[in-house]
């Protein structure tokens, strides 16, 4: 089972130790890395979004009276989530159509809306270019605790998932995995530290660092280390031993994966299920096309 942890991602999800996983959250910014790398002639851009949206992000929604985001900060996110992932400059257009009022008072509705996830995806659905997707971009920032971010490559690791859809109800049953898998891993872990943006990090570093450097994953520790000590060191001082190594490899070929490694070439338009949310709100804005799953066959 450990060795499949290191190669399959949805095994990892469902099977990984509190100490894999915390060996796999401390190479996050390397994974990062790898992947503006992949995308970018200039890698520090996604680098200083990444770290805007993880680090500074979560402090200015908590600073204010009222919790919100800003219109600036709705298109910093987009811009960020288009980074990551299939770059759209239409989405962030849309974006920037709605106004600082609108973005105020739907952002502010869906904060107090909080834990409950099924009330507040809708609240920011009703904004200009944004869908589930983006929605948890912004709840992940705001409520870390409840609310993962619905990245394409952690969708695509939960059990029985083949394909992205994006729905508020799609968005809940994953955040429902991983509110579950946090919850398995605290109480495991003495530190108790895990959210579900937490998970949701360490699993999108995995699939990641499958896919563009897997000899990081070798470094994993043992399956019963509880100290990650693995051939005398430490599981993170060798990975700053192999970092170099690290953040210049592209080679992402592994014959164990099971799930697509190539970006989606068409755009669709996705929307809000108003009879499964059970809200009026319906514009959507998610207009790209998710990863797929390959079946094992292929």
């Amino acid at each position: 089972m450990a060795a499949e942890c290191k190669t399959d991602s949805r095994t990892f999800f469902t099977c990984g130790t509190p100490q894999e996983w915390k060996y796999i959250l401390t190479v996050y910014k390397d994974a990062v890395r790898l992947k503006a790398q992949q995308k970018n002639k200039k890698p520090e851009e996604l680098l200083k979004l990444d770290s805007w949206y993880q680090d500074e992000l979560p402090k200015l929604i908590q600073s204010r009276k009222e919790r919100h985001i800003t219109h600036d900060e709705l298109v910093q996110v987009m811009k960020w989530k288009l980074a990551r992932g299939k770059w759209r400059p239409r989405l962030t257009d849309l974006v920037r159509m709605n106004t600082q009022l609108t973005v105020t008072e739907a952002s502010r509705k869906a904060f107090k809306r909080l834990p409950n996830l099924a009330r507040a995806v809708p609240a920011l659905c009703t904004l200009k270019g944004v869908g589930p997707g983006t929605a948890s971009a912004i709840l992940a920032a705001a409520s870390p605790e409840c609310a993962p971010f619905m990245a394409d490559e952690c969708v695509l690791c939960m059990p029985n998932v083949d394909s992205v859809d994006y729905t508020v109800q799609e968005y809940l049953s994953f955040a429902r995995q991983i509110q579950t898998v946090a919850g398995r891993l605290n109480e495991c872990d003495k530190s108790r530290h895990w959210t579900a943006h937490r998970v949701e990090m360490a699993l999108w570093t995995h699939y990641i660092v499958r896919e563009l450097n897997p000899t990081l994953l070798n470094l994993m520790p043992i399956v019963g280390d509880e100290d990650g000590i693995k051939n005398g060191k430490s599981a993170a001082s060798q990975v700053e031993h192999t970092k170099s190594s690290a953040v210049t490899s592209e080679n992402g070929e592994d014959s164990s994966a099971s799930t697509s490694k190539s970006e989606p070439d068409e755009e669709t338009s996705s929307h809000v299920d108003e009879t499964q949310s059970g809200t009026e709100d319906t514009n959507d804005g998610e207009d790209e096309q998710p990863l797929t799953k390959k079946s094992k066959s292929e």
